[in-house]
């Protein structure tokens, strides 16, 4: 596996793959008109590569199976011992480098299960990216009112998700004390189509999803329907805006906010002072990444809160994605390149 990964960065760098391959931790006795050079760790780069293979091209490929892999003429500067060498037909033009995000470092403040997908797809594009999970979920100070919400199930009318996490931990407590037919009075509204999607995940459809993922679209979602006398259940996180449970209060409803999470603040992986970029998908992302980071990378941000939040926060570089997802923030990190 490991060689058919070098075969790919290889193939990247000049657009075919070459006749020899020689994986070294020696330099050869025979050498080959093209080739590939594979150096191993602790094998240092051949002397006189020039005048063994006078009239033909020979380039170095550095930081190979990584999004920094980039081919250089030979001779130049050394450093380090991860190197492939390149050789007549197989030293063209580094393809690799013509991927839109390339050269970018970007970090991703979601944790590595939840940032998985969108990292794969920033890695296919060039990107390189730093796992920089400024959340980490844990059980809220108190969870008598999640309990208490639990156990009177059949008398809400509503059930609002506000993130994926909250989808999550509500139905593992749900499970613990019951099943999800439980739910089968209540309907559902999620706050935008990545909790539409985690719930989804639990084998229930929400019955609104709001065009702008932020609490004041699902507010404008739910204007149509009658919330007088109305029993809303808001599992969320332990901090967040109350701007949902005072507007659905002003329309009459008897709103019970019961925290299934809190966040709390991991270490800091390495070299994060260093990235281009900072993918934020929330304001408590922002606010804890600000704590985390005292550079000034650009700001992708989800939605125009998380924006405000990062201009508040003194990021003075700020791209806030059109649609309020995944796809969005891909997009916008290909239109502000």
């Amino acid at each position: 596996m490991e060689r058919w990964r070098w075969c790919q960065a290889i193939e990247a760098a000049g657009g075919l793959l070459p006749s020899n391959w020689l994986w070294l931790s020696q330099p050869p006795a025979v050498w080959p008109e093209d080739c590939a050079l594979v150096l191993e760790p602790g094998c240092s780069l051949p002397d006189g590569l020039a005048e063994r293979f006078a009239g033909r091209s020979v380039r170095l490929l550095s930081d190979p199976l990584t999004p920094r892999q980039r081919c250089r003429p030979y001779p130049c500067p050394v450093e380090g011992s991860n190197w492939v060498v390149l050789v007549g037909e197989a030293a063209g033009s580094n393809l690799w480098e013509d991927r839109p995000l390339y050269g970018q470092r970007i970090a991703l403040t979601r944790e590595p299960s939840q940032a998985e997908p969108l990292r794969l797809r920033l890695e296919e594009l060039g990107a390189e990216v730093v796992l920089c999970p400024v959340l980490r979920f844990v059980e809220p100070d108190d969870g008598a009112p999640l309990r208490a919400a639990l156990e009177r199930l059949e008398s809400f009318d509503w059930v609002l998700f506000t993130s994926p996490n909250g989808v999550r931990t509500f139905f593992e407590a749900l499970r613990e004390q019951g099943d999800a037919r439980r739910l089968g009075r209540a309907r559902l509204a999620v706050i935008g189509p990545g909790t539409a999607e985690a719930l989804l995940r639990q084998g229930l459809r929400a019955d609104v999803v709001p065009a702008q993922s932020v609490a004041e679209g699902l507010l404008e979602a739910l204007q149509g329907e009658l919330m007088e006398g109305r029993r809303v259940l808001l599992p969320r996180a332990q901090e967040a805006r109350e701007v949902l449970p005072e507007g659905l209060r002003a329309r009459g409803a008897e709103v019970v906010v019961a925290p299934c999470y809190k966040t709390v603040m991991p270490e800091p992986p390495p070299g994060l002072e260093q990235v281009d970029r900072v993918v934020l998908m929330s304001s408590s992302a922002a606010r804890h990444f600000r704590q985390l980071c005292d550079g000034d990378p650009e700001c992708v941000c989800i939605g125009p809160i998380t924006a405000r939040t990062a201009r508040e926060l003194g990021f003075r570089r700020i791209v806030q994605a059109s649609r309020f997802d995944q796809d969005g923030v891909v997009e916008a990190l290909l239109s502000h390149p």
